[in-house]
């Protein structure tokens, strides 16, 4: 579903929340995305340290990690804001999406995955 997700958006920058507690995934796809499209990605909860491992194996650049969703969400939008006019003047990309398809399941943090959203949703309306 994060790559369906993904694939669905075009010509934007994608900066992407993913993390939580880990279903047993391999993660490293997300180090190929980075390095097809420039995804950003932004790696919190019980799961970040694998998926900062396992991006950095393919990418040779590790990300940042972040404790909770929360602050991964404002690492996020501070780059979104901070990258806007460069990405549109050096790429043509004209819009910036905060995405969050954790990959990873939300008990870590959360009561369940409507909690998790339902958080995330607060936090895009501010």
């Amino acid at each position: 579903s994060v790559l369906a997700a993904i694939q669905s958006i075009q010509h934007k920058q994608i900066y992407l929340l993913v993390g939580g507690l880990d279903k047993n995934s391999d993660f490293s796809v997300f180090g190929d995305l980075q390095k097809l499209n420039g995804l950003r990605l932004y790696p919190f909860g019980r799961a970040a340290e694998k998926i900062a491992n396992q991006v950095s194996a393919v990418t040779g650049n590790r990300p940042n990690q972040y404790a909770t969703m929360e602050e991964a969400f404002y690492a996020a939008l501070r780059d979104a804001k901070r990258n806007t006019q460069y990405l549109f003047d050096q790429a043509g990309i004209t819009d910036s999406v905060i995405l969050l398809s954790p990959a990873c399941a939300s008990q870590d943090a959360y009561q369940d995955y409507k909690a998790r959203g339902e958080h995330f949703r607060s936090l895009s309306l501010l």
